[in-house]
């Protein structure tokens, strides 16, 4: 696991707001809970403000008896910035400990939240509460004042949601303690506040990224202090926003914690990588009575190197009824989510390229797996393995119509979240292998993603009957050979011998070389067994210590050679053009039997 630095904070945050059940079928408090003889005080405090309600409904105010003995609020006042002191009740009216009195002007509340049971206090002179903020307070019979909130349409509580006290004996003037309702009933009259605090309550405050580390709080939003608790931080490889065992990065022990206390905890390093990452963060503690805070996700977006996703086929001529589709290869060792890029071709009469979503990709496209992009569903019924589930592919089907892939030629751009391009070529029909007589319904295929996209002689035409590989290995892929160490310059050639007859089997030689420089210029070239030039490969090209060229089998004029031997005489020089070497070795053209 990675290590983790932790530091402790006091300040209060706004928690994060749990769902609740809707208020009918809840028992009112003031009617189940009877009169206590106790010792000790009772506490009134302003609970739930609805003064935002929707058209036709009531404006209210909820009192709770927070102390630990009953009170009775005859005489009680409550007022405005402005109003007058219109007294709550005239008669005795007992609020049991933890029971509830909604004031207002209409009864008719009860009915809006179907509550039948609610207790009501008409208040003629009831105080008009404003949408942008008010002044209430809450006055005991000789005029001290018991509770007072300056509230603010900035702490919630609008478009007919109720604003909730977080916790009854916290600070009324507290914007931290306030909340809109998230009750699926838009507010919670005569019962417990669904953003009411509880006993035990730990929460993911917080989880952002900190350049390459991620930044998680964890925040005590209970009445007790918290212990035993754990912190878990995953990182979602397979996107479906669950942890599991395999994706843990960190796992942090929680010192105890007090409430309204937090945890501020570093995971260095979590945040980076290639493209696009998902995380996720966990708090694990059993007493909790609130689930739902208990984990947060973060969407990371991260640049990848260019090439990161490669275009490894395209098929822009299909027959009649089958769709347009471009195959991407994952070239890292990384799963890649491509749910935010985007693909494009050339840009319009306008000078704009229209940009298309693969938000509909099937999941992350596997390390040195596929990506199918296709126009429309078509391509299922030609190529029926792709709607089943693969560990190797996933597919993305374009919601807004076809690529609009010109037959001839055209560009294709893949562009990440960030907007910025990741690989791009301009293709054309030129590519395809000459000898293949109609090349309508088959697709473009890469020899080798080592090469550059750009290099028409790495691309030929589909060998494979059903003219196309999309989400498995090309039908013509040319593997590379192994380099070969050591101080001086080396040639290897795999495959040799090798057939450029089209048939998709070892059409091309890739050459590796190795140079004993950092830095060098290199020129390749092929001469028959007579000594007389065939093909320039390389001339003049820059070169690092070791690379890799591809020769298609065809001389300067474009014609295949005969079959035979053929000498490969690699020359280079060192950046200062003071070193020279030359190395040559012998590659076989044949025909397959």
């Amino acid at each position: 696991m990675v290590p983790s630095h932790l530091t402790c904070a006091t300040p209060r945050s706004r928690p994060i707001h749990a769902g609740r059940a809707p208020f009918a079928g809840l028992l009112l408090l003031l009617v189940a809970v009877p009169f206590m003889t106790l010792r000790g005080q009772g506490r009134l405090v302003i609970n739930e403000i609805l003064y935002a309600p929707l058209p036709g409904r009531p404006e209210w105010v909820e009192l709770v008896n927070a102390g630990n003995a009953p009170l009775d609020v005859r005489g009680w006042m409550l007022r405005d910035a402005t109003a007058p002191l219109p007294v709550i009740s005239e008669q005795s009216l007992i609020i049991p400990v933890g029971g509830y009195l909604v004031v207002g002007k209409d009864s008719a509340v009860a009915d809006d939240y179907g509550a039948g049971e609610l207790a009501f206090c008409v208040m003629a002179r009831m105080p008009s509460l404003n949408n942008t903020g008010d002044d209430l307070a809450l006055l005991r019979p000789d005029s001290t004042l018991a509770d007072a909130v300056l509230y603010k349409s900035s702490w919630g509580g609008a478009d007919g949601r109720s604003l909730e006290r977080i916790n009854p004996l916290g600070a009324g003037s507290d914007a931290g303690n306030w909340a809109s309702s998230d009750s699926p009933s838009l507010a919670t009259p005569g019962a417990r506040n669904s953003v009411a605090a509880r006993e035990h309550d730990l929460a993911v405050a917080r989880l952002t990224a900190d350049g390459a580390d991620i930044v998680v709080s964890v925040a005590n939003r209970g009445l007790k202090e918290a212990r035993d608790a754990e912190l878990l931080l995953y990182r979602d490889r397979d996107l479906d926003s669950a942890g599991a065992t395999d994706e843990l990065r960190g796992r942090v022990a929680v010192p105890p914690l007090p409430p309204d206390d937090s945890l501020r905890v570093v995971f260095p390093g979590e945040a980076s990588g290639p493209g696009d990452a998902r995380v996720i963060a966990i708090v694990a503690y059993a007493p909790d009575e609130r689930d739902e805070n208990n984990r947060r996700i973060l969407d990371v977006h991260n640049a990848l190197a260019r090439g990161s996703l490669a275009v490894n086929e395209i098929l822009f001529d299909p027959l009649e009824g089958d769709a347009e589709w471009v195959e991407i290869v994952n070239t890292t060792t990384s799963p890649l989510d491509v749910r935010a890029f985007r693909i494009a071709d050339a840009p319009g009469a306008d000078g704009k390229r229209t940009y298309r979503s693969l938000s509909r990709a099937s999941g992350p496209v596997p390390a040195g797996g596929y990506l199918v992009i296709a126009s429309d569903s078509s391509l299922f019924a030609r190529f029926p393995e792709l709607a089943s589930a693969s560990p190797s592919r996933v597919h993305a089907v374009l919601s807004d119509g076809g690529l609009s892939l010109a037959g001839t030629e055209d560009e294709i751009v893949i562009a990440d979240a960030n907007g910025a391009v990741v690989d791009s070529l301009r293709y054309s029909s030129s590519w395809h292998h000459p000898n293949v007589a109609s090349t309508k319904g088959r697709s473009l295929e890469r020899l080798n993603d080592g090469f550059p996209a750009t290099l028409p002689a790495n691309w030929t035409t589909c060998a494979d009957p059903r003219g196309g590989t999309p989400g498995a290995r090309n039908s013509v892929y040319t593997r590379r050979p192994p380099l070969e160490a050591g101080g001086e310059a080396s040639l290897s050639f795999a495959p040799n011998p090798f057939s450029p007859d089209g048939d998709g089997v070892d059409d091309a030689c890739v050459v590796c070389y190795t140079l004993p420089w950092n830095v060098a210029q290199i020129r390749l070239r092929v001469f028959d067994t007579r000594g007389r030039l065939v093909r320039t490969v390389a001339n003049n090209a820059p070169s690092g210590s070791t690379g890799q060229v591809l020769w298609d089998g065809r001389d300067d004029a474009g014609r295949r050679v005969r079959l035979g031997m053929y000498v490969m005489l690699l020359e280079a020089c060192d950046a200062r053009l003071v070193d020279t070497g030359a190395v040559k070795g012998v590659v076989v053209v044949a025909s397959r039997l």
